[in-house]
């Protein structure tokens, strides 16, 4: 049996399954676990893809709503 390498396999987000629905809730559920009444609705959240990364989201979305907010605090929501 050979062990030479028979496939390498890139993947970006999306590409081999769909998982924005997950990303969307996930945001969602660390809003709301923070306190924050924000809610990213499915035609929301397609409009906030165009910006890559999930901080850069949060803090696009906080800027277009007129809301301060710490990078730090930016931070905890992400990793949550």
């Amino acid at each position: 049996m050979s062990s030479a390498l028979k496939a390498l396999i890139f993947d970006v987000d999306g590409t081999l399954a769909e998982t924005e629905e997950a990303h969307r809730q996930a945001f969602n559920s660390a809003f709301s676990g923070a306190g924050k009444n924000w809610i990213w609705t499915p035609e929301i959240y397609r409009g906030l893809l165009r910006v890559a990364g999930g901080k850069e989201r949060i803090a696009h979305w906080c800027d277009t709503q007129n809301i301060s907010i710490s990078q730090q605090d930016i931070a905890e929501l992400h990793r949550a």
